[in-house]
């Protein structure tokens, strides 16, 4: 065989596997802004009322908090937060019930003891925090296609959503909220500011939409 037919049939091959190799077609621009909207808004269901265990961590400039506990926030905005003890026994309570909070440890009122970890307007951050999503995209906002899913864009304030449409990151002015999940159930929220971070590791979650 000579050498111009040895080229002529590489060429040939190489046509053929060009020919019948399947395209690859990403999903998620055959979507218009409108479907990946609507897809947004279905898989991220407003929640209202979260009653779960966690690890909880909370940090400033100055002070630094690690507990194990239990969270629950009613629809109505009220929060208590258990502090447990080594063996889960119940170490100290928060509760804020929408205008006041309280930190009670035996039965004693030392709500100024922990004031630097638990005051109200950490508080009603956080409430607000876990009325979840904290933004969630409309037709206003810009929106462009990443590798990884899609993200809007509006004035200060940015989206990212992941490939199955889950909220993962949420930027407003100085304020960044970021979500956590396995298997598309909500397991992590974390919250940053100019001075300040909360993050909590959810356990076995229990959401009321």
């Amino acid at each position: 065989m000579n050498l111009l037919k040895i080229k002529f049939l590489l060429l040939l091959a190489l046509f053929s596997y060009s020919c019948t190799k399947a395209p690859v077609i990403e999903t998620q621009v055959l979507l218009s802004k409108d479907n990946i909207l609507k897809n947004v808004e279905v898989s991220n269901p407003p929640i209202c009322m979260i009653k779960s265990k966690g690890v909880f961590f909370y940090e400033n400039r100055f002070n630094r908090a690690k507990f194990k506990g239990t969270i629950h926030k009613t629809c109505e905005s009220e929060v208590t937060i258990n502090v447990l003890g080594m063996f889960g026994q119940v170490y100290a309570q928060a509760v804020y019930n929408g205008t006041e909070l309280e930190v009670i440890k035996d039965d004693e009122n030392i709500t100024e003891e922990y004031s630097i970890f638990f005051n109200e307007k950490q508080i009603s951050q956080l409430i607000k925090v876990l009325n979840i999503p904290f933004v969630l995209p409309d037709e206003t906002f810009n929106m462009r296609i990443t590798e990884k899913g899609y993200f809007f864009k509006k004035a200060n304030t940015s989206v990212l959503v992941n490939q199955n449409f889950k909220i993962v990151r949420i930027r407003e002015n100085d304020i960044a909220i970021r979500y956590g999940y396995d298997a598309n159930l909500l397991k992590e929220i974390e919250y940053k500011d100019a001075t300040q971070m909360f993050n909590i590791k959810l356990s076995n979650p229990d959401f009321n939409n």
